[in-house]
């Protein structure tokens, strides 16, 4: 089963090509954040935020440990009311944003993530739902 973990790291410079790394502030471990992910966060360099993590599975993981989903609970962002949707399949990897309705329909799915952002006070909050 895929492990979700809240980390807080520093964001120290964000690549050229929109995608950051995070280091997590009580441990060091590194974080990958995606440029959806960047983006969404209005992240900028020399930040903290908080991150929904789960375990990178990507080949570079001895050096980047977690990859981030999206923020942690309250977490702000400047969007409007929506809702998206990260599917946890059964192999522990994550798709890419996706509509909530077709996330609760995927084959082999063993979760999601549902997250929404609120308008009326610019804050985003995160739902585990099981597949």
């Amino acid at each position: 089963m895929t492990e979700l973990r809240t980390i807080k790291g520093f964001v120290p410079t964000i690549h050229m090509d929109g995608f950051c790394f995070a280091s997590n502030l009580d441990t060091g471990e590194g974080v990958f954040v995606p440029k959806s992910v960047a983006k969404l966060m209005n992240i900028t360099p020399q930040s903290v935020h908080e991150f929904i993590v789960v375990p990178n599975n990507h080949h570079n993981a001895d050096q980047t440990q977690w990859k981030a989903l999206g923020p942690a609970t309250g977490a702000s962002a400047d969007v409007g009311d929506e809702q998206w949707a990260r599917v946890i399949r059964a192999d522990g990897s994550i798709s890419h944003e996706t509509d909530v309705a077709d996330a609760k329909r995927t084959r082999g799915a063993i979760g999601a993530l549902v997250f929404t952002a609120h308008q009326s006070d610019n804050s985003i909050s995160v739902v585990l739902i099981n597949g």
